[in-house]
């Protein structure tokens, strides 16, 4: 695929990708932003179009167009691939794939998106589902910008249709799309509402079914409400969101994503203006939907089902999120509703439901309070909901602040919930390992020489008659073998450094600023060594070491000589 890059680079420039995501401000040959990758006030993100690169001071993050598009929407490289190459107006066809992989993955890309194009033909054929499904408050834009379709009462009609595309049993199996029997192989949806499962690019990638009927059978009990595509080569039930594609670019705007169960949750979600929503696609949320989320806001509200079934599955997924360094709060429906019940039936009092929404913990204390409980069942329901939840807090202000809550609400001594707290477990993570993007890294300070280096880095590239000057002057401080090492010691650093310099001088240097310059660095650096010699020559004298402190004295005289 290196030709593909290569093309979409010579067509795509690195401000014209970061600018479609990012509002872009002009520094001099470069640009600058608020980082997309972590929250600021102050922009620290700068684009350089003539490398083609980006840099940010607060976080650490850099990279070339195909980072970016990596980080940002949360793809691999060949979902990066796929995106900018769209941009470029350019097809992938063009450019033969590599690998055994990468031709097995183009082919169940392909028959899921045909299998997607029958259930969306089988929907328009079929108008009593279709009134169905806008019965339940979806509109016809909805329907298509989601590509909804339908699975007919039939065992076979999808895989006929797939086999008159020319293709074979083995590829709808691996699709997930049919199952095999001692009778032969079957579709896998039949008499289903189909929702299409997109991965974070957009692309096709498994289906969810909702059972419906306009047989007798609409009241069978034996057939799942909702069924799933299979584990499949692109699909794992436990990484995927159902929505991320569309919602991605909303969460990091409105800095929180929503979560809920079910599609037609998600779905009445976007189409009355909550595009930061996602669903769990009826599975339990696991770590890996928390690290996709996270990576994109460290806020989460989550909406489930006004039931105890809802109650309960909000109580779990809070603990893991919240063992994840989230930010959580907890939406609460009226008994017996869902989301998409509620946007449906009274849109107003769903708006309330999100801006009223409650940390967590203050729901369930508020819940436990207004159960009215006996004191020694309130000290259960305390022990086993709420200190596991104040335990999993990253911050101890935070965790004093809630201790100090059940404190007074409930007349406990706080000794003991101390004590108490000490024995809780938080919930385990899946795996060892912090989440890549939590939190920025810590950045180490970069050395006046450093600095200078990236200023000499910056003027040669743009063909400064100032690159022999700083050459003279950093030999001056550092001797020629220190010269040498102090490039060696920006290696790893160099982006950095890059943009460092650029950033202080954007229109380049010019006779005054570089004097002040190369007068600001001397001073540091002689100050610095002159301290360390100061303290060499202290600690000769105390030893009586009368020769080495006259050696001394004289490398001291001569560092002054050598900047005067």
């Amino acid at each position: 695929m290196s030709s593909a890059v290569e093309t979409i680079k010579e067509k795509l420039s690195v401000a014209e990708v970061i600018g479609s995501y990012v509002k872009l401000e002009r520094t001099g040959i470069n640009f600058k932003a608020k980082c997309p990758f972590h929250n600021e006030k102050t922009p620290s993100f700068f684009i350089s179009p003539s490398r083609g690169s980006y840099y940010c001071f607060g976080c650490g993050e850099k990279g070339d167009i195909f980072s970016f598009v990596e980080h940002f929407e949360g793809v691999d490289f060949k979902g990066a691939l796929k995106i900018l190459a769209e941009k470029a107006g350019i097809s992938l066809e063009a450019f033969s794939q590599n690998t055994a992989e990468d031709r097995e993955k183009s082919k169940l890309y392909e028959i899921l998106e045909k299998a997607m194009e029958y259930f969306a033909q089988e929907l328009s054929k079929n108008p009593k589902a279709l009134e169905y499904i806008q019965g339940r408050g979806l509109t016809k834009k909805s329907i298509e910008n989601w590509k909804i379709g339908y699975a007919p009462d039939e065992w076979r009609e999808l895989k006929a249709y797939l086999t008159s595309k020319g293709y074979k049993d083995e590829d709808m199996l691996k699709a997930g799309l049919i199952k095999k029997s001692d009778k032969g192989s079957y579709d896998v949806f039949r008499s289903r509402i189909i929702f299409p499962i997109f991965d974070i690019s957009g692309r096709v990638i498994a289906f969810s079914g909702r059972i419906y009927a306009v047989s007798p059978k609409e009241g069978d009990n034996s057939q799942p409400k909702y069924l799933n595509s299979p584990d499949t080569f692109l699909f794992k039930k436990s990484d995927v969101l159902y929505g991320l594609h569309k919602a991605k670019v909303a969460i990091r705007k409105k800095n929180y994503s929503i979560l809920v169960e079910g599609q037609m949750d998600l779905l009445m979600c976007h189409q009355a203006g909550f595009g930061n929503a996602v669903a769990t696609s009826g599975t339990a949320l696991t770590q890996k939907h928390i690290e996709r989320l996270s990576s994109l806001s460290h806020k989460i509200l989550m909406i489930f089902d006004g039931d105890e079934a809802g109650f309960n599955a909000s109580g779990r997924a809070a603990s893991l999120a919240m063992s994840l360094g989230m930010e959580v709060k907890l939406g609460i429906l009226p008994q017996g509703l869902d989301p998409a019940d509620l946007i449906q039936k009274d849109i107003v009092r769903w708006k309330k439901v999100v801006s009223e929404s409650k940390h967590i913990i203050d729901f369930q204390l508020e819940h436990i309070m207004q159960e009215q409980l006996p004191p020694r069942k309130t000290i259960e329901e305390v022990q086993g909901r709420i200190l596991p939840l104040i335990q999993g807090l990253a911050s101890e202000l935070e965790k004093a602040h809630f201790i100090g809550k059940v404190r007074d609400m409930f007349n406990l001594s706080e000794e003991a919930l101390w004590q108490d707290l000490k024995k809780v477990s938080v919930v385990k993570k899946e795996e060892e390992g912090t989440l890549k993007h939590s939190l920025p890294p810590p950045q180490d300070t970069i050395s006046p020489l450093h600095s200078l280096i990236g200023v000499l880095f910056s003027e040669k590239a743009r063909g400064s008659g100032y690159v022999e000057k700083i050459e003279v002057f950093l030999k001056k401080i550092v001797g020629d073998e220190g010269y040498e090492d102090v490039f060696k010691e920006v290696e790893g650093i160099k982006d950095r450094v890059l943009f460092e310099a650029e950033k202080l001088f954007p229109q380049g240097l010019d006779e005054e600023s570089f004097l002040d310059l190369i007068q600001r660095i001397g001073d540091i650096f002689i100050k610095k060594e002159l301290e360390k010699l100061t303290h060499a020559i202290r600690k000769a004298e105390s030893s009586g070491d009368g020769g080495t402190a006259q050696k001394l004295l004289i490398e001291y005289n001569n560092l002054i000589k050598k900047t005067s």
